[in-house]
């Protein structure tokens, strides 16, 4: 009788090295950008620039929305706008917003992405024959 075994494993963190590129990491902020989730910040912002290091180079994949007047790239408006009024606010396509520093695994619950490092590998496994 054939069983099917089930495992998930948990995947190790890809860390390339020399400052390089995090390929899990920079696959997950891409996931957020492609599901709709926007970020809004300020750079003066101490929650905003952990979040940021949080993602490495990877941030550069993330629907920033910089907030802070006075900078190259503010949206200052776009911010008031949406109502914006605390820094970070991650906000998702159905409408829910997460305000505050938040962790991969909020960003994912909240997102649907898959946590970085996380992946279910299926496979079949076959009892030795007694022949």
């Amino acid at each position: 009788m054939k069983k099917v075994l089930a495992i998930a494993l948990l995947a190790p963190m890809l860390l390339a090295s020399c400052g390089g590129e995090d390929v899990e990491l920079t696959r997950f902020a891409q996931c957020l950008d492609e599901s709709g989730a926007e970020y809004y910040g300020a750079y003066w912002c101490p929650n905003c620039q952990r979040q940021g290091e949080l993602f490495g180079k990877s941030k550069d994949y993330l629907n920033y929305i910089e907030c802070g007047e006075g900078v190259a790239d503010s949206q200052t408006e776009v911010c008031l706008l949406e109502g914006i009024e605390a820094y970070p606010t991650w906000r998702f396509a159905d409408g829910s917003e997460l305000v505050g520093f938040q962790g991969l695994e909020d960003l994912a619950a909240a997102s649907g992405c898959t946590l970085p490092g996380q992946e279910s590998v299926m496979f079949q496994v076959e009892p030795a024959s007694d022949e």
